[in-house]
C-alpha cells in the first residue's frame, strides 16, 4: 500500500480539493481512504432516499391516505462518522464495516450495520463481530483481534 495508490483509488469517487487534504503517511492515507469512501457511500444513500421519497409522494388529484405522524417523517441517512484516529474511531465497528458493505453490499448489508450517533457497547460488539465474520468467512479470518482487542483499542 502506498499513498499514491490510495489517492489514484479515491479519486474515483472524490476529487482532491486542497493539497492540504493530502495524507502524509500511511496511516493517514488509510484514513483518507476510509473517509473518502464512506463519505461518497453516504451520498449515495442520500441521492436513493431523495428518489425513494419522490417516488413515494402521491401525484395530484389521487386518493389521500391518512398516516400517522411518525409514518410521514422521512428517515434519516446512517450516520456513518468520520475516522480521525485508527484506534479510537474503529473501536465501534461502524466506518470499518461501512466500508465493507461499499465493497460487498451483498455480503454486508447497510440495514445489517448499526450506525447511531451515540453507539453503546452492545452496538460496538454487534459491529466488530459483524466485522470479524466476515473477515473468517471471506479473507481466510485475516483478522487476528480480538472482539476485546478492537473495542478497547483506544484504552
Amino acid at each position: 500500500v502506498s499513498i499514491e495508490k490510495v489517492l489514484a483509488c479515491t479519486q474515483q469517487y472524490s476529487p482532491l480539493f486542497q493539497a492540504t487534504e493530502l495524507p502524509y503517511d500511511i496511516e493517514d492515507a488509510i484514513m483518507y481512504w476510509i473517509n473518502k469512501v464512506n463519505g461518497h457511500l453516504k451520498e449515495i444513500i442520500e441521492q436513493e432516499q431523495k428518489l425513494k421519497e419522490q417516488h413515494d409522494l402521491a401525484p395530484p388529484g389521487s386518493q389521500k391516505a391518512r398516516y400517522r405522524k411518525e409514518q410521514t417523517l422521512f428517515r434519516q441517512p446512517p450516520c456513518i462518522p468520520l475516522v480521525e484516529n485508527l484506534l479510537k474511531d474503529g473501536t465501534d465497528g461502524c466506518a470499518l464495516a461501512a466500508l465493507i458493505h461499499f465493497y460487498c453490499p451483498d455480503i454486508v448489508k447497510m440495514e445489517d450495520i448499526c450506525l447511531k450517533e451515540t453507539m453503546s457497547l452492545a452496538d460496538s460488539l454487534y459491529n466488530v463481530q459483524l466485522i470479524q465474520e466476515f473477515s473468517q468467512e471471506y479473507l481466510s479470518s485475516c483478522c487476528h483481534f480480538t472482539l476485546e482487542d478492537m473495542l478497547y483499542a483506544s484504552s
